[in-house]
This record gives structure tokens, C-alpha cells and sequence, in this order.
């Protein structure tokens, strides 16, 4: 994986009772390697015979996604499929369950049976064309969009018209198709059948701003920046890091826009300025790095003038060339 992790699927992996076929995905660190016999301690598994838990799909952002169109209910009702996200720094064990995954309600809905679409943002599509709708109208199919972050919403439960874009008449959901638009952040699906697209707007993580320059003040710094795309949600809020990344500061009051006064910084100190956005899915990548020093500001001298001082250092600095001094009230004049 991106990681430098992996994982290593096991279709055919029968369970310690000798259930068969249950399968099991077992994720290993890719520093320090994994061993020892697979087992749930270790692995996600299937819980019943002929599940075949591990069809691994490789998400772009080192998260995986884990597809078993076979795997049964607790209830024993078969083959309604599950699709479970996982986090590709730390794996999971454990058995597949409707509280770690999305997953059908009615036996052969084979939830992810027509395969999980990788998006380049690291997101994905799980498209299930014999999921049977709520009223039972038998294969009327449904795409469901995931987040692949780390920090995003989870898919867990069951496939349903509110999680999903789904068909409308028996047997559609062979025909459905699906795209995802990434300029305007739609999950895009068309149902020939009827001749319709429906779209949905899936927010996403904002884009990372720009810094374009940043202005030293006393105890203080101005940071002017583009912003990035908001990933199709408002950003509210902005948040900054005087260390180069390693520590986050939310921006107070709340900052939607440029420029951002950081204050309470110290003098003749330069830091390190990132800045990145947040909006409802989560925070962007930051910016890159900016050194910057805040200064104090530099005083002109003031004094007093002594009368006839300047007429005596005058005198004192032309005596030797000739000059005659003649002073008249506030006048100075040199006579030669």
C-alpha cells in the first residue's frame, strides 16, 4: 500500500472449528512484518461457511476497503453481502459484522457484488445490483459512495435509500451506472432503464490554500493566502502552525477568509508558518511552509537642543577653514 503496509487476503481460509471457506484479510506492517497462523485475533474473518471474506480493494490514500458479497448475516439470512472500510495504519481483527460494515438487509442482496470503484481521491463506490429495495422489489440495485479518509463518516449498516442512489423497478440493478464528478463533487449515477441520472453532491476534505506572503509586525504576523476548493462544503474555520506542521492551532474568532493576523508570538523569533482549511468532512493538507520573523519596531532618537550648540560645533567645525560665525536671534549665517 501507499503506506508501505500490506495486507494479505485469504479467500478460501476455513475457521478454527473447521467452518470452511470463511475467509480472512490480515493486515501486516510493512517495518516489521507479521507472523503466526491467521486467525480472528489477527485477521478479519468470516463468521460462516462459503463467506469468503477478502476481496481487497487498495484505497489511493493507504486505507483499504475489504468486498464479501457472500458474507451472511448474524441471523444466518445468506448472502447479503458486506463492504468494510479499514484503516491501512492499523488494520482490523475480529469478525465481520453490520457494526463495522456496510452491509444488505435480504438474503443474495450481495452487497458490493458488482464490485468497489477506487477514486482517485481516495474515496470509492460500492455497487451492489441485486440489492432488494425496502418494499421488497427484488433487484432494483443501489450505488453507495464511501469516504476512504481516516477521519471521514464510516459505511456501516444497512444499504438504504438514504446512504445510497438506488433504482426504482425490479431487476434495474444490473443496468445501473455510475461516475464521479470531481470538479463539482457529484457521485453521478444513470439508470438507463427509465432514462434517468440522478446526482448526489458528496462533500469532501477542502483543498489545501496557498500562502502568497507574510508580513512581520510586533509579536505578530500576517499571513495572506488563497484559498483551495472547499471540496464542495463551506469552510468554517482556518487553522495555522508556527512549528511547520508538528502543532495546530484553530484561528480565533473563527477566520473564513484572507488575511490572518497570528499574534502573541515573540519577537526575533522566525517560525515556521503553515496554514490548512476545514470544512464539514474535515481538514485539507496543509500549506507549505513559510519562515517569517516578527520585530519590534525601530524608534527615531529624540532629544533637546542647547542653545548655541549648534552654533558652537559649527564654529569648532569650519574655525580651521576660515569661517566666520554671526549669529542673530534663531539665525545662523556663514560668512567667508
Amino acid at each position: 500500500m501507499s503506506n508501505g503496509n500490506y495486507v494479505v487476503a485469504s479467500t478460501s481460509w476455513d475457521a478454527a472449528d473447521t467452518t470452511v471457506d470463511v475467509g480472512a484479510v490480515t493486515w501486516g506492517d510493512g517495518t516489521t512484518g507479521t507472523s503466526g497462523v491467521v486467525a480472528v485475533g489477527n485477521s478479519l474473518t468470516g463468521s460462516t461457511a462459503y463467506a469468503r471474506v477478502g476481496d481487497v480493494a487498495v484505497l489511493a490514500n493507504g486505507n483499504y476497503v475489504v468486498n464479501s458479497p457472500g458474507w451472511d448475516a448474524a441471523d444466518a439470512t445468506s448472502n447479503v453481502g458486506a463492504v468494510t472500510w479499514v484503516d491501512g495504519t492499523i488494520g482490523i481483527s475480529g469478525v465481520v459484522t453490520g457494526a463495522n460494515s456496510l452491509t444488505g438487509s435480504t438474503a443474495y442482496d450481495q452487497v458490493g457484488g458488482g464490485g468497489v470503484a477506487v477514486l482517485s481521491n481516495g474515496n470509492y463506490v460500492v455497487n451492489s445490483p441485486d440489492w432488494d429495495a425496502a418494499d421488497a422489489t427484488v433487484d432494483v440495485g443501489a450505488v453507495t459512495w464511501g469516504d476512504g479518509s481516516s477521519s471521514g463518516h464510516r459505511l456501516v449498516g444497512s444499504v438504504s435509500s438514504d446512504n445510497s442512489v438506488t433504482g426504482t423497478a425490479a431487476g434495474q440493478g444490473g443496468s445501473l451506472r455510475s461516475g464521479f464528478d470531481y470538479v463539482n463533487h457529484q457521485l453521478v449515477v444513470g439508470r438507463p432503464g427509465d432514462n434517468i441520472v440522478t446526482w448526489a453532491t458528496i462533500p469532501v476534505a477542502p483543498r489545501p490554500p496557498t500562502i502568497v506572503s507574510i508580513t512581520p509586525g510586533s509579536n505578530s504576523l500576517t499571513v495572506v493566502f488563497t484559498p483551495g476548493d472547499n471540496g464542495g462544503a463551506p469552510i468554517d474555520y482556518y487553522e495555522y502552525s508556527t512549528d511547520g506542521g508538528s502543532t495546530w492551532q484553530r484561528t480565533t474568532p473563527d477566520t473564513t477568509s484572507s488575511p490572518y493576523l497570528i499574534t502573541g508570538l515573540t519577537n526575533n523569533t522566525t517560525y515556521a508558518i503553515r496554514i490548512r482549511a476545514h470544512n464539514a468532512v474535515g481538514s485539507s493538507h496543509a500549506s507549505h511552509s513559510v519562515s517569517a520573523t516578527p520585530f519590534s519596531p525601530v524608534i527615531p532618537a529624540t532629544g533637546t537642543n542647547t542653545p548655541g550648540a549648534i552654533a558652537i560645533a559649527l564654529m569648532t567645525l569650519l574655525a580651521g577653514a576660515g569661517a566666520v560665525l554671526v549669529a542673530a536671534r534663531n539665525r545662523t549665517h556663514i560668512r567667508r
